[in-house]
């Protein structure tokens, strides 16, 4: 038996339930693996079409020598991590996981690296 404080499994899941007012069983989590190009990524971004900062995010804490290593990888065509996006329902995509990665390479490609 849990300690007090702590809910079973069981009532977590219907704690969520209640909390976001539609069944587990009835959400959807779609899928898609793809190939995106760092430029195409870019464009999106100048567009806003692609939230590299949502408030989620913690702000840009590399440094020039460890964004460096990053683009000499992709120039040596060493494979990097995945990153992962969300598309909400206003047709934008959100970075879930990447965001260090993808300022890495925006500042690469306008020649400007961030600070904070």
């Amino acid at each position: 038996m849990p300690p007090e404080n702590e809910l079973t499994f069981d009532e977590a899941v219907e704690d969520e339930e209640e909390h976001l007012g539609l069944p587990i069983t009835s959400r959807k989590i779609y899928t898609k693996q793809a190939d995106a190009e760092v430029d195409g990524l870019y464009r999106k971004h100048q567009r806003a079409k692609l939230i590299v900062q949502p408030d989620f995010q913690r702000h840009f804490i590399w440094d020039e020598k460890k964004a460096s290593r990053l683009i000499e990888s992709a120039i040596l065509d060493i494979p990097i991590p995945s990153i992962y996006l969300a598309e909400e329902n206003d047709g934008r995509e959100y970075v879930i996981d990447g965001h260090q990665r993808l300022l890495s390479f925006f500042s690469f490609i306008v020649g400007r690296f961030p600070r904070g």
